[in-house]
């Protein structure tokens, strides 16, 4: 869903237009829609709030590692972000970060994570403070850096983002978004939003050490209670990568 800040811009410039058009008829026409786009919107909050994020169960993970195409404009084709679904659930990535990643970011088997694109597609630094980190680069996610570097190679597409849109873009989160959903329906995984694959990645690593999993995930200071956030251990950024790579692995094989 979109964030409340955007509906509320929509139904202002709605409403100021529809003034323009058909005057105060117009606008008393458009009210009862508007009220219905409101109570729609906050019943979609309230289901999240009282149901909690849903994750993708392991026969999910299994189609997602298997399944490469979508349903578009009558037809089964590629889906054009397969491999950015599927780093997400290696990474566990928030969606504005894995869309600002860069090539220049991937530098001896590490990934640094130095920037988001938020839902208005504003460039941001990151959520927290601890939003910029760096994780390590093996197995299966290395596996599908290079899958989308020979896709894009072969689209003839030239872009510094890993991830871009068909135009070679930075894609905008809501084009990602439906790109989400329309797999998700074609493949009938469970309902879940590319932000909730950072949750599958939790549930998935569940046996992983908080302190490992907090710097994996960037997780903001106060939520910091163990006091983790100190220097990187050597070997830490490998064992975090190794969790999640033999995780997925179990589960695809």
């Amino acid at each position: 869903p979109q964030r409340p800040g955007w509906h509320s811009r929509r139904a202002r410039a709605h409403t100021a237009l529809t003034a323009m058009a058909f005057g105060n008829q117009g606008i008393q026409a458009e009210s009862a829609l508007l009220s219905s786009a409101i109570l729609d919107f906050v019943e979609n909050r309230l289901h999240k709030i009282f149901t909690g994020p849903h994750i993708a169960g392991p026969e999910d993970i299994r189609k997602l590692f298997t399944l490469s195409t979508t349903y578009w404009h009558l037809a089964e084709r590629p889906d054009w972000y397969i491999h950015a679904y599927r780093f997400a659930v290696l990474t566990g990535l928030r969606p504005g970060e894995l869309l600002g990643l860069r090539w220049s970011d991937v530098t001896d088997e590490r990934i640094t994570i130095r920037r988001s694109y938020n839902d208005d597609g504003e460039l941001t630094s990151g959520k927290n403070e601890n939003a910029h980190r760096t994780l390590a680069l093996q197995g299966l996610a290395q596996q599908e850096l290079e899958a989308q570097r020979d896709m894009l190679r072969r689209n003839a597409i030239v872009s510094p983002y890993i991830f871009p849109s068909p135009e070679s873009e930075v894609t905008a989160q809501k084009r990602y978004r439906n790109s989400w959903k329309r797999y998700c329906r074609y493949h009938r995984l469970s309902d879940t939003t590319p932000y909730e694959l950072r949750h599958t990645y939790v549930s998935l690593n569940d046996e992983m050490p908080d302190g490992l999993k907090k710097k994996a995930l960037g997780h903001s200071k106060n939520m910091d209670t163990e006091g983790v956030y100190g220097h990187i251990k050597a070997g830490d950024l490998e064992r975090i990568a190794q969790y999640s790579d033999s995780v997925v692995k179990k589960i695809i094989n």
